[in-house]
This record gives structure tokens, sequence and C-alpha cells, in this order.
């Protein structure tokens, strides 16, 4: 009985420690580092009623200064959304993923589509000026860093994303980035980080 007890003690003890929360410091360089941009894993795209289901891969070149994020969807072509500053002053944002939402969705404004894509590319393209100690010339988001996740929101572009799920101290496991125009039509994106190439 009492060999029990111990053991039941120490199963206790560990199960505690590989459920241990994680905690990021206050400072926004540090706690950004923790925003992987190596990856691959599941995302979801809401465009209005319609959700899109699709696996990701992503890629930073910073030798090359461009991101690179490939969606590919079930039976589907696969779309790019790219991100480049290799041009001095310039930074420039490359997206398929747009005729193909406004080929199946007659409704969608296509002003607030480009919006949103316009937007999530500022939002990364000041995660990498911040990860890769960038001079940022001016920020289009207002940053927050609590205990367990990064918030960025934009009034401008009504639009706010959100860096959680800290996986094992060493990179978020869920983006979230969501954007509501004029009409109140709801625009968003969840990238689930499978897997993180450091």
């Amino acid at each position: 009985m009492w060999r029990m007890k111990n053991i039941i003690f120490l199963f206790f003890l560990s199960s505690c420690s590989l459920f241990k929360t994680h905690y990021l410091a206050g400072d926004l360089r540090q706690a950004v580092k923790k925003v992987c941009l190596n990856t691959a894993g599941k995302g979801r795209l809401f465009i209005k009623e319609r959700k899109y289901i699709f696996s990701y891969e992503s890629a930073l070149d910073e030798k090359h200064a461009n991101w690179i994020l490939a969606l590919s969807f079930p039976m589907h072509k696969t779309e790019t959304f790219k991100i480049d500053w290799s041009e001095e002053g310039r930074v420039r944002f490359e997206s398929s993923i747009e005729e193909k939402i406004l080929k199946e969705n007659s409704e969608i404004n296509p002003q607030s589509l480009e919006v949103f894509t316009h937007g999530v590319g500022k939002l990364l393209n000041e995660v990498i000026e911040l990860k890769t100690q960038r001079q940022t010339q001016r920020t289009d988001f207002k940053w927050k860093v609590s205990r367990k996740n990064i918030v960025a929101v934009s009034r401008k572009m009504r639009m706010t994303a959100k860096f959680s799920n800290l996986v094992s101290n060493s990179h978020f496991g869920l983006i979230s980035v969501s954007y509501h125009d004029l009409n109140d039509q709801t625009y968003k994106m969840d990238l689930v980080v499978k897997n993180c190439f450091k």
C-alpha cells in the first residue's frame, strides 16, 4: 500500500512538470522571438460565413529578404503569400489567395479582402522587423505583451492579431489574425503551428 501511494505521488509530480505553464517576459523584442516563421501546420480561414481549411508551410529567408507562406487547400492548387523587403525602404506583398477567394465568393468586397491580406502582410513584416532587429520605419500596430500572449492591434486597419498557446517555452502554437470591414464583415485566419523549424 505504501509503495502504491509513493508511485501515485511520483506520477502526480511528473505530470505536473509535463504540464508546466510557461510565461513571457514583458519585453516585446524578447517575446516576439517566440513567433516562429519557419513552420508547418494546419489553418483555418474565415471569410464572411465561408470557412476554408488548409495545411501550410512557411519559410523566412533573411539572406534574400523575404518570407513565404504556402497554403494547401484540399483538392486545389497551393496558394502563396509572400512578403519581400529586398529593395531598400520598400516592402512588397504578393498573394494568389485573393483571386481564389473572389472566384468562389462573388459577394465579397475585393477592397476589403485586399485590406485584410495587406494587413496580414504589414503585421508579419513588423514581426520580422522585431525578430531580425531591423529598424522599424513606422508601426501600424500597437503591441502588448502579457504573461501568456502577445496582442497587436491596428485601429486604422480594424485588425487584431494574437500570438498564444506557448509550446514548451519555445514558440507560440497559435497565431490568429482578424479584420472587421466597414460593413462589419469578419475576415479571420488561424495558423496552428505543428512544427517549428528554427
